[in-house]
Order: C-alpha cells, then structure tokens, then sequence
C-alpha cells in the first residue's frame, strides 16, 4: 500500500503542474477578451478558467493527500526500522546506552528524517515539475523574462551550500539536547519516590531546568538558521519579482506582450518564484535529514543480528564456563578466574554475600555481559557464536526486578504463546497466583498497567515464576525470584521450581534453606568474584567452611 502511495504521488504531480500552469495561461485570453469587450469569447474563456480551477483544486488536493500518506508511511517505517535494529542488539551493546537515547532515535528522529529528508525529495520532485512547466510556458511569452527567472534558480540553489555546515551543526546540537531532555525526565519520573522521600524538588527542577534551558537555546539556534534562510529565499524572491515585473511593463509598452499575457506571467511567477523561495529551504532539510539518517544506517546496520551457529543437540546439554573473567571498562574485575560446567537438566544454587558477583556470573551465563577473557561454551560451541534465538529456545533468565508489559495478565505469563486450561490451572496453582486472579473483577483479562503499579512486589515475582513455567525452557536462571516474598511463600514456591520435571535451574539466592538447599544437585558459593566452595548440601555442610558460615548467620537469623 505504501507503494502506492508514492506511485500516486509521482503520477498525479506532472498533471497538478499542467492544471496550474493551464490556468494561468487562460487568464491571457480572459483578460484580453475583457479588456476588447468580447462578451461571448469572454464567457467562454471565463467558463473554461472556471472548469480548469476546480479541477487544479481536485489535483491540488489529491496530491497533499497522498504526501501525507507517503510522509506517515516513511515514519511508521523508520520507527519500525529503528525498533528492530534496537531490539536485535546484544545486550552488552543495548545497555551501553540509556532509554532516552533509543526512545529518541525512534521518535525524534523518525520524525526529523520522514520531514526532512523524504519529505523534501517529494517536495522538491514538485516544485520541479512546476517550475519547469511554468519556465516553458514564459519561454513561449518572451526569452528574456525566462533567462532572468533561471539566473534567479540559480542563485537560489546555491544558498543551501553557504549554509549547509551550520546549520546541520544546529540540528546535530537540538537532536543531543532533546535527547538529554528526554533522558532527564525520564530518570526524575523513576526517581518519583526519591525525590518524595528526600524531598529533592528544588535540586531535581534546578537540573531539569538546565537541560530544558540548553534544550532551548539550542531549539532557538535551529530555528534561527531556518529563519535565516527562508527570508533570505523570500527576499530573492521579492526582488526577482521586481525585476521580472519590470520587465514586463517595458514590453507592453514596446507592444510586444499584451497585458493579459502580462496577468498570465504573474500568475507563472508563483510557480517560477517557487524554487527562489522553498528550494533552498527544502535541500537545506534533505542534506539536514539525509546526515541524520546516514549515520543512523551506519549505528544500526552493525546491530542486526548475525547468522550465528546451531547448537549441536546432544541428550544432555552442557554450559560450559572455563576461566572467565569479567569487568566493565575501566574498572576492576567483578569475577576472577570462573570455571564451572553446567548439565543443563539439573538443578544448581549460587549463594554468597551481596556483592560477591552472583548476579553479574547469571547475566553471563544468559549471554547478556560479555566475557573480559576465558571463554563459555553451549555444547561445545562458543556463546557469542551461536544463534541467539536458538539459545533463548533452551535458557531463559528472570531477574528480581520483574519486567511487565502494558498488556492483561494472561499475556504477561504466557506471553502470547498458547497453552491448555489445564497447563494454564496448574502454572497459577504452582505460583500460587489463583487467589489474585479470582480476586480480580476481569481476572486473566486485567490490564497490568505501566511498571506494574496495581502490583504488589510479591504479585510480580509470583507473575514471573508462572511465566517460567508456563513457557517451559529447558533450563531458567533465577536471580533472586523470591527475593520480595515472605519466607513461608518463598520456600514454598522455590520447591515448587525444584521439583519441576525436565527443567534446569540456577537459583541466584540469598536464602538457604536446608529443606530447599538438599533439593540441589551442585551449590556454588561465590566470595569476592570468584568460587570458593561448590558441592551438595551435606558436602559443604560437612567441609564447614564459607557455605557452613552463610547457613549459620541464616539461621540465628
């Protein structure tokens, strides 16, 4: 359909630059039929006129309808384009930046690439046709008046180039600022209780107000090179028609036009000035929104997501873990020499104190960091090669902080995949959700609303254990999932896990239980970034050691 469109576009522009040009030069005989007081050829012309200008309208109006299709088309596309290439990057690239940033690329700059730059392509492609048209058809009035309008064309065409650098400085400088704007009110909307709590207003509105100053200077300066340019464009095109009109008056006078023909060129200037007074605004805006858009094509282009490799199948699946270290940049290691293997049908626990690098060893595991050195395989393969959809097939990873969509509660747990009323009975009564659903006036249908506010901390990490189970990975990390329950609802639900058939698990947990610890086959106890102790229950138990610490501060707890 959006093809369409654009073939519309481009069909009905050469006919609406006809009809105007048409109608400006029936105005000749109309004019000149008045003026020698020929009644009859008069009404005619005048009848024609008539009948020429409604149908310029009709096109007129057609072909604005179609532009704004296109336009809406191109933004509808790069919004999705832009979605998508953010969504296929690896997880070590997404969080190199913050949401504003993306959120940004997907409405800002949509919007300034679909106005700017394809917007001008179609504008330009029509003022073309009209100022070609209506040239011709003063060339047929007089050549002089035609070489004066196209030294003016000229001219006109070479003001973007005297601007071009600055002003594309200027929409570099307002895109920067608008996404810092975004970005700083978006952490000051996270903050809302903090800033409540420690009653942070005036601090947190005196930052807002600098980066919306900044925002504003910079939006000023944008919007004073526009200014710049279209009243130097308007001023061109004022002189021009001066002298053109000039012109004119000076043949009539030598006979050569008469004034009817003087009327017609008149009404050929709007279309001829045109180019003077839009054009260089328009390849201002095309070359503006192209940069945007070519560096946008070159972000993007490296983020989508290569072919990878298949995991080879084996009846026993292993994440293997040799020698692996990890640190951001700059900084210093958060896990030191990490070796561990992994059969993924069975269950494992890392405990440890906070701090000691259990979450950020998960994170890797699932492949959202990227290992500093060492290597981890799947099977033998090695992570960052294999397919990345297939991996998510087999591993699925859940955090404390649970993430729901604006969507019911159904889909938050199945997430869209269907499963019968008797798997959908039995995952609520496993997470123990029944009795908030029955609870809830459209039960499954409830609209979990943004961040899941109409949630309890509870509710949501109960949501999050359904989801696991309802979606039946092979093997789930847990990282903390029962983290904001009470103990009795907790140890329940973790039981609940651990006894899951055909599942593995990697509980990241604070808690140890030992009537959940002896459901593991291997604990890992992590100290300082590194693996200090690992093996079952009764083992570590008996050793006494880092792990016998943690469950005795547990239990006097």
């Amino acid at each position: 359909m959006k093809y369409l469109n654009i073939i519309l576009y481009i069909l009905l522009v050469p006919f609406e630059a006809m009809s105007s040009v048409l109608f400006a030069t029936l105005l000749q005989p109309v004019i000149d039929t008045g003026i020698n007081k020929n009644t009859e050829a008069f009404i005619q012309m005048f009848s024609l006129l008539f009948i020429v200008s409604i149908g310029n309208l009709v096109l007129n109006y057609a072909t604005d309808y179609f532009l704004i299709k296109v336009i809406a088309n191109n933004k509808a596309s790069l919004k999705n384009t832009y979605l998508t290439a953010i969504l296929n990057k690896k997880p070590s690239e997404f969080y190199k930046k913050d949401t504003g940033y993306y959120v940004t690329k997907i409405t800002v700059d949509s919007e300034a690439i679909a106005e700017k730059y394809y917007a001008s392509i179609m504008k330009m492609y029509r003022i073309a046709w009209s100022f070609i048209l209506s040239v011709i058809a003063i060339i047929r009035v007089d050549w002089k008046i035609a070489i004066i309008v196209l030294a003016f064309a000229m001219l006109s065409a070479s003001i973007p180039k005297m601007f071009q650098k600055s002003a594309t400085i200027a929409e570099e400088n307002y895109l920067y600022s608008n996404n810092v704007m975004i970005s700083r009110t978006q952490n000051l909307l996270q903050c809302y209780l903090l800033i409540k709590a420690y009653h942070l207003y005036k601090d947190s509105k005196q930052k807002f107000m600098q980066t919306s100053s900044q925002l504003e200077q910079h939006t000023i300066k944008r919007e004073e090179k526009e200014l710049f340019i279209n009243n130097m464009s308007l001023g061109l095109t004022q002189i021009s028609f001066l002298v053109i009109i000039g012109v004119c008056v000076i043949l009539i006078l030598y006979n050569v036009i008469s004034v009817g023909y003087v009327m017609s060129v008149t009404q050929l200037l709007g279309s001829v000035m045109a180019p003077f007074e839009l054009l260089p605004v328009y390849l201002l805006c095309y070359k503006t929104g192209k940069e945007i858009d070519k560096k946008n094509k070159v972000e993007f282009e490296v983020t989508k997501e290569k072919e990878g490799k298949d995991i080879p199948q084996k009846s026993n699946s292993v994440l293997s873990v040799n020698n692996v270290c990890f640190s951001y940049e700059n900084e210093k290691a958060l896990l030191n020499h990490i070796s561990m293997e992994l059969d993924l049908g069975k269950k494992y626990a890392i405990v440890g104190e906070s701090g000691s690098g259990k979450t950020t060893l998960a994170k890797l595991l699932a492949g959202f960091l990227p290992h500093s050195s060492g290597n981890i395989y799947i099977n033998g393969t090695p992570l960052e090669d294999v397919k990345e959809e297939q991996f998510y097939r087999m591993i699925s990873y859940q955090e404390q902080q649970i993430a729901l969509f604006h969507d019911t509660l159904e889909y938050n747990i199945t997430l869209g995949t269907t499963i019968t009323e008797e798997t959908w009975n039995y995952v609520l009564e496993q997470a123990q959700l029944k009795q908030l659903i029955s609870g809830l006036p459209d039960g499954k249908h409830t609209i979990i609303e943004e961040g899941g506010k109409n949630l309890s901390g509870g509710e949501a990490q109960r949501i999050g254990v359904a989801r696991c189970l309802a979606n039946k990975k092979a093997f789930v990390i847990y990282d903390e999932i029962v983290a904001s329950l009470d103990n009795e609802t907790a140890l329940e639900i973790e039981k609940t896990i651990l006894t899951q058939d055909k599942m593995g698990v990697l509980m990241v947990t604070h808690r140890i239980h030992p009537q959940t610890m002896k459901l593991y086959d291997t604990i890992f106890v992590m100290e300082q970034g590194k693996i200090v102790e690992c093996g079952t229950f009764s083992q570590l138990m008996e050793k006494k050691g880092k792990f016998y610490l943690l469950a005795t501060i547990v239990h006097e707890k």
